[in-house]
């Protein structure tokens, strides 16, 4: 939601079980391979592998055991490029 704001877009969140999301998903890709689509479909297999699971690491365990403190924020540094690329 913060990314979409920065980036002036309203993004439109539909919930969809991964019980229907998964078939569809295939579904989705074999019709596009079918019909020789060069591009992907909304909707993949890979898309939901990538939004279904929380891609956050905690650098907690580094900081505690080398010292280890990122220099940058992740998300304010995304959200700083958003800015610009608006």
């Amino acid at each position: 939601a913060q990314l979409a704001t920065a980036l002036g877009e309203r993004p439109m969140i539909v919930p969809l079980p991964a019980v229907v999301a998964q078939p569809l998903a295939a579904l989705l890709e074999r019709r596009a391979l079918a019909r020789g689509q060069a591009q992907e479909p909304q909707l993949t297999r890979y898309t939901l592998a990538t939004l279904g699971y929380s891609q956050t690491f905690d650098p907690a365990d580094a900081a505690a055991r080398i010292g280890y403190h990122p220099r940058h924020d992740a998300l304010a540094s995304l959200l700083a490029e958003a800015e610009r690329m608006r």
